[in-house]
């Protein structure tokens, strides 16, 4: 064994959230579908896999209420359906949550990701990346993290802030006791788009458990998770 990945067994107790939109030409409903069945033939439990197929949303992620129309694929990738994605994959992957905040009262933190990535070599990380912290998890530990990856062409530097503040996370973080990590990528010759390395443009590693941007977010996950100075 070479030991690049972690057992697929691990998988098998993992809850798997999945969406497509009707209207999406980028990534056609029939992909996600198969996915679906993929992480079933591999043994995780149907009540662990939910896909959500019936919306007639572009290639984006989807709100109750903030972003351009439902169909449209197109910068930032927001689309208001009448549909809370946060909401739903959050209650999927957690089980029952509280009722979400009315509006977000915690702090977006914006933090130097460049320590995380300083013997990665070619990492296609951005310089900053932004962390929500709910009020309640400042003030007392044991609070969950939950990281939330942009999709291409969505990071801070092609969009703003749009799918950082715009999709939701923040409002159902606030009363669960919640972090929320947005890692960012950074835009490139060789990656226009800013999207997440899925093809290898950080190297032979980017499929393994070596991946930069993977042992990048690790780290700062562990930084989140280490005791407060002076606690």
């Amino acid at each position: 064994e070479r030991d690049q990945i972690d057992p697929i067994s691990d998988v098998l107790d993992d809850k798997v959230y999945l969406f497509t939109g009707a209207a999406d030409r980028t990534v056609v409903p029939s992909v996600v579908k198969a996915a679906a069945r993929f992480y079933a033939e591999l043994g995780v439990p149907q009540d662990n896999i939910k896909l959500v197929d019936s919306l007639p949303a572009g290639h984006a992620f989807v709100t109750e209420a903030e972003g351009a129309s439902c169909e449209r694929s197109g910068e930032p990738y927001v689309v208001d359906c009448d549909y809370d994605q946060a909401g739903d994959l959050l209650k999927h992957i957690y089980g029952p949550l509280n009722a979400r905040a009315p509006q977000p009262t915690g702090q977006w933190l914006e933090f130097d990701q460049r320590p995380y990535v300083k013997d990665l070599g070619a990492d296609g990380m951005d310089d900053m990346g932004v962390a929500y912290i709910p009020k309640s998890c400042r003030e007392q530990p044991g609070c969950r993290v939950h990281i939330a990856y942009h999709g291409c062409a969505q990071n801070r530097e092609k969009v703003g802030d749009v799918f950082v503040k715009k999709t939701g996370f923040d409002r159902w973080a606030d009363t669960n006791r919640i972090i929320v990590l947005y890692p960012q990528t950074t835009t490139m010759p060789f990656n226009p788009q800013g999207c997440w390395d899925w093809w290898g443009y950080t190297g032979p590693n980017y499929l393994t458990r070596k991946a930069p941007q993977i042992v990048a977010v690790h780290r700062m996950l562990e930084a989140l998770a280490a005791p407060a100075r002076g606690a």
